[in-house]
């Protein structure tokens, strides 16, 4: 049992070692990681806005880009292989949300280098757009889980937004103020105001938080499910 349990933490390390390669290798990161560029060089190209579209390309970038591949491993049984005979679900739960992470944080990285480029080495601006994308992210990763496993779709992330967006209009229409469901999500912020993106963090911290949990059921149902199975034949 020590042995065993000794060993899970460098499991679940691997395993998030291994999914956050997996991620950052698809061919879809590169689209992405070019969308944000170009997004941001027309933006500053035609000075639209403070930011130069450095935000809905950074957005535009992760809905392309970003997806969990819980559905991938679901169509394979690979998450039931792994909780079955190599993970538990907490650690497949870890591990997968992880490389979530991992990808967010490498997008951030070069969303950075990017804005850092093209506004001629600011790097007030690159630091606080690249977070507030970072933050918004993150708290729209249990939306995007739940999404994978629910929809089973090649883009779940670009699902997500539109459907954020509609909930957006449906509530606008049926007489909720935007900037209370803005306030709501903590996407009332001030440029370059550290501060204002604290909500932001707090919600992107639980973000992370949920999705940990909602993957982790997810698993757990499923190698349970497995073995109910197994034991009835």
């Amino acid at each position: 049992m020590t042995s065993v349990g000794a060993r899970s933490p460098a499991r679940g390390w691997a395993f998030a070692r291994l999914e956050a390669l997996r991620a950052l290798r698809a061919r879809v990161t590169l689209l992405g990681a070019a969308v944000l560029a170009a997004a941001h060089a027309v933006g500053r190209w035609q000075e639209a806005g403070s930011d130069g579209l450095f935000v809905l390309g950074f957005i535009a970038a992760w809905a392309l880009a970003f997806s969990p591949g819980l559905s991938a491993d679901r169509s394979l049984s690979f998450d039931r292989l792994l909780v079955l005979d190599f993970l538990s679900p907490l650690e497949y739960a870890v591990g997968k949300t992880a490389a979530m992470v991992a990808w967010i944080a490498s997008l951030a990285a070069f969303a950075w280098t990017v804005a850092a480029l093209f506004s001629g080495g600011d790097v007030r601006f690159a630091s606080w757009y690249t977070a507030l994308g970072a933050l918004l992210t993150l708290t729209a990763l249990p939306a995007v889980a739940a999404t994978d496993l629910l929809l089973g779709i090649r883009l779940p992330a670009a699902a997500t937004f539109v459907l954020v967006f509609v909930v957006f209009l449906v509530l606008s229409a049926v007489g909720v103020e935007v900037f209370a469901v803005q306030a709501a999500l903590g996407l009332v912020v001030t440029p370059y105001s550290w501060v204002s993106l604290g909500p932001l963090l707090l919600r992107s911290c639980l973000g992370v938080a949920l999705t940990v949990a909602l993957v982790g059921v997810a698993a757990a149902a499923r190698g349970w499910r497995a073995r109910d199975h197994s034991g009835a034949a």
